[in-house]
């Protein structure tokens, strides 16, 4: 489920899950809190299979590097 929270008034339980008082937060299956954009890409990324099959390493490279610059651009 997505929750959304006020980010100038964050609840106490999202300051639980997130350390860095921060979004993105990912509750895994498992229940375990993931915070950090990079992480959490880098988890799902490992964790289900990929939507685009055959990816070369180069392939999959470029595509972290498009996602950490985005990460550190947009959010």
């Amino acid at each position: 489920d997505i929750e959304f929270i006020s980010l100038s008034d964050k609840p106490d339980w999202f300051l639980k899950l997130a350390p860095n008082g921060q979004v993105p937060v990912l509750v895994t299956e498992s229940g375990t809190a993931l915070f950090e954009s990079d992480a959490i890409v880098e988890y799902i990324e490992e964790a289900y299979a990929p939507l685009e099959a055959g990816l070369t390493s180069e392939q999959k490279a470029i595509n972290r590097a498009w996602s950490y610059l985005a990460s550190k651009q947009y959010l």
